[in-house]
């Protein structure tokens, strides 16, 4: 009888165990990432080589990105900077896709010829950008490194 009792309390002292720690498993769900579509316009300051001359731009207006795509926390869409910005397709831009870092305040971006992008959210209609390239695209310019300032339209 002894022994139906202790091995009684042993299988619900299991269960309880087992109750209680399922809930420290659980996974929290994901945050849900920030919306980052729309058009993404500012001005950068940057040092570059370009055709074997070094240049410092100071304040050049009208860089864009126009984020068309969002699935959770994947982006995808074209950079431009042209004065005159006509949207995704235009021909006019460079595609890019990105992801959102788990923080979901900084995203990372690869350029389709060349370069590299790290967005600093910092607020819900504006980031700071800073960029990068190697030089290894089909443009003129040999070497890059630029801060760009964006505000959403």
């Amino acid at each position: 009888m002894l022994h139906r009792i202790s091995l009684a309390l042993t299988i619900c002292g299991l269960v309880c165990l087992v109750f209680l720690t399922v809930p420290a498993f659980a996974q929290e769900p994901e945050p849900i990432p920030p919306n980052l579509v729309g058009t993404w316009v500012g001005k950068r300051s940057s040092f570059l080589i370009l055709d074997g001359h070094f240049k410092h731009i100071i304040d050049e207006p009208l860089t864009a990105y126009i984020i068309d795509k969002q699935d959770g926390r994947l982006i995808a869409g074209e950079k431009t900077s042209k004065l005159h910005v006509e949207g995704p397709g235009s021909g006019n831009g460079e595609e890019f896709f990105g992801v959102i870092s788990p923080d979901l305040k900084t995203v990372y971006i690869a350029e389709h010829k060349a370069g590299y992008a790290v967005f600093h959210l910092t607020g819900p209609d504006e980031m700071e950008v800073s960029y990068i390239s190697d030089g290894s695209g089909e443009k003129g310019t040999e070497l890059m490194a630029s801060i760009q300032r964006l505000r959403r339209q």
